[in-house]
């Protein structure tokens, strides 16, 4: 007769999840044999579930029922068809219990699979490093309940040591708001609340060394249970009292049996209170950067990533227990801040060649401890001088810009050293040399324009010029300074640069470069000369004299927007010798539209405007931007002419829209 289910708490849901992966994969054991694709992909799948799970805990033991699987005393769902298969499975080959730690391998999972479905009617218990498979034991199994409670008598005696403590600190007074069980707070209000006894205080101090004995075995359920509670208790403990029962068993000992048991059972922000209460009742001091380093592995350990916790509260311990050693053991030193280094992962990797001094983490250590001395200064130019500037400038970001060690470090980094070490990367990395130029300012200027000379990136340059720009004309001398002489290229550049100015350079300089053999430079030339209110004139007219057709594209644009009399005939004579480009023609025409004076301009109006025919007179040309620019023209300055009348109103009647918008005018 099949047992019935016991009915039991839910598991988690990544317990729940690791069964299924679990059960999935001893399936695909029974059907395949080792090394097979299919097993290898189960197997990789279930210690993929399985590393999430052990991060939040060191070890997961499952005990196997007829239907279930336990842990602890959750379990799994009986209706899960898979989940109760296994389990009879399991329990029909005489399995017990599964345990599995944190840190197993493949090979590890694999032979644990082949153990599990080995055929034979008897299991010997399987271990491994990080495996226990355990058989049923019916040795034990007894109807005497004496004999039993003898061999349940320690964990008995584990679960009774709250209740007792709480008896301790409670008396035979209920329990604050009828609750049926004392909990960490309720306990800790009362005994905050009563005065101090040297009975009580010695009872408690009793349970405290008893909970330490309990729970050495911190993977267990019962050791964490009591841990939990004892934690919660000294979590809400004030430091005065905790220190009232250190200076009580530092009197009767002299030794620091409870600071070591409090750390055993405490969490590590409550180790450290307690660390920290010993040591000022001993007038020991502990130094400012390892109270520091203590903290932030505190912190990490009860609040950091998953991942990251258990590595942390494993850290925290070691650097606590040498603390406590180095206390104990006169003469005795402790090595600040982490002698604790794991094991290299390379094979062959001695520590001394894996944690060789790094220059970075030294810095960063430094930043988290809040302390910056010479070697933070040394670590800085040894960055400088790799090239490995960008995680300086980040750490620069990241500080807050108006505290004390952002005062500190600013200095160390903000240097045209650091900066000039940037630029002189190949590709540059713009975005950290976009966050120091600011804070090195102006005498960043001639690094700048150094990498504008060597820069091969159009993107760099231009961002390269964006830089120089905001620091207005602070940038003239140095520019003008390195203009004659400079090759084309960098001549041209930096003409761009003057140009983005707020106010443009002296005429002259203009007119220099306006008459320079490269039509390239040239051009930039004709650009500054046309930011000059009174030169402006002269560069347009320039621009349309010049041979190269550069030149004369410059100065109908420029012509388009504003255009000087004196440019009117050369316009109209480019117009007349296709000179100017066809994309450019509109841009001439807006030009030469507001041109009432010289009567030329209405026939270059008319005929791209119109075409003329015989007996019918002008009829609206074919819509084009050229067209569509001159109707515009005409209906804003000529519409008083006759034969630019005669076109508008065709124009106006025109059964395109948009001829018809160009002349409502």
């Amino acid at each position: 007769m099949v047992p019935e289910p016991v009915a039991a708490p839910p598991l988690a849901r990544d317990l729940a999840g690791f069964l299924t992966a679990f059960a999935a994969a001893l399936q695909r054991a029974q059907m395949y044999p080792e090394g097979h694709p299919t097993l290898d992909r189960a197997v990789g799948h279930m210690l993929g579930v399985l590393a999430p799970m052990l991060a939040e805990r060191p070890a997961a033991t499952f005990a196997v029922a007829p239907t279930q699987v336990f842990v602890g005393a959750a379990a799994s769902d009986p209706d899960h068809p898979q989940l109760r298969e296994m389990a009879g499975r399991l329990f029909r080959r005489n399995v017990g219990s599964i345990r599995l730690a944190r840190g197993i391998t493949r090979e590890e999972a694999v032979a644990t699979l082949v153990v599990l479905t080995r055929e034979g009617s008897d299991l010997l218990p399987h271990r491994s490093s990080h495996v226990e498979v355990e058989p049923l034991n019916f040795a034990g199994l007894t109807l005497d309940p004496l004999e039993r409670d003898s061999a349940e008598g320690s964990g008995m005696r584990g679960a009774a040591i709250w209740p007792a403590l709480a008896r301790a600190i409670l008396g035979e007074s209920p329990l604050p708001g009828g609750e049926p069980a004392p909990s960490p707070e309720n306990v800790a209000l009362a005994f905050e609340a009563q005065p101090a006894t040297p009975a009580r205080d010695g009872a408690v101090i009793q349970y405290f060394h008893e909970a330490a004995d309990a729970s050495r075995d911190r993977t267990s359920p019962q050791a964490q249970q009591i841990r939990r509670q004892v934690a919660g208790l000294l979590e809400r403990l004030r430091p005065e009292t905790i220190e009232r029962l250190l200076r009580r068993d530092l009197d009767e000992t002299s030794g620091h049996r409870l600071v070591h048991d409090l750390a055993g059972v405490a969490s590590a922000a409550g180790t450290l209170g307690v660390v920290r209460a010993a040591a000022a009742i001993e007038g020991r001091e502990i130094s400012l950067p390892l109270d520091r380093l203590l903290s932030k592995l505190a912190r990490h350990a009860e609040h950091g990533p998953a991942m990251s916790r258990h590595p942390a509260e494993d850290q925290f311990f070691a650097v606590v227990g040498d603390l406590l050693a180095s206390w104990g053991s006169p003469g005795r030193t402790l090595v600040e801040p982490v002698d604790h280094l794991p094991p290299p992962l390379v094979p062959g990797l001695t520590s001394t060649e894996a944690y060789r001094s790094d220059p970075l983490r030294l810095l960063t250590m430094q930043l988290d401890m809040g302390a910056l001395d010479h070697a933070a200064e040394r670590a800085v130019g040894v960055l400088v001088s790799r090239g490995a500037v960008r995680p300086l400038v980040d750490l620069l970001g990241r500080l807050p810009a108006d505290g004390a060690l952002a005062g500190s470090y600013r200095p160390l980094v903000v240097r045209t050293e650091t900066l000039a070490a940037l630029l002189s990367a190949t590709p540059v990395d713009v975005e950290p040399v976009e966050l120091l130029v600011p804070e090195v300012g102006p005498a960043a200027i001639p690094l700048l324009l150094d990498a504008l000379a060597g820069s091969e990136e159009r993107s760099v340059r231009r961002r390269l010029l964006q830089l120089l720009a905001h620091f207005g004309n602070e940038v003239v001398p140095e520019v003008t300074r390195r203009l004659p002489g400079g090759p084309w290229y960098f001549q041209r550049n930096l003409l761009r640069l003057l140009q983005m100015l707020p106010d443009p350079p002296e005429e002259s300089l203009a007119v220099e470069y306006s008459r320079h053999p490269d039509a390239r430079v040239r051009v930039e030339g004709f650009r500054l000369l046309m930011r000059h209110p009174q030169a402006r004139a002269r560069g347009i007219v320039e621009g349309l004299s010049d041979p190269d057709i550069s030149g004369v594209r410059v100065a109908v644009m420029a012509a388009g927007e504003d255009c000087p009399a004196a440019a009117a005939p050369l316009l109209l004579r480019g117009l007349q010798e296709r000179r100017i480009e066809p994309g450019l023609v509109p841009s001439a025409i807006r030009a030469l539209g507001p041109m009432t004076e010289i009567p030329e301009v209405v026939d270059v109006l008319l005929s791209h405007a119109g075409r003329k025919l015989p007996l019918l007179g002008w009829r609206v040309a074919v819509k084009s931007k050229e067209s569509l620019a001159a109707l515009a023209a005409m209906a804003r300055h000529w519409h008083a002419d006759p034969r630019c009348a005669a076109l508008l109103a065709r124009a106006r009647r025109h059964p395109d829209a948009e001829v018809r918008e160009a002349v409502r005018a």
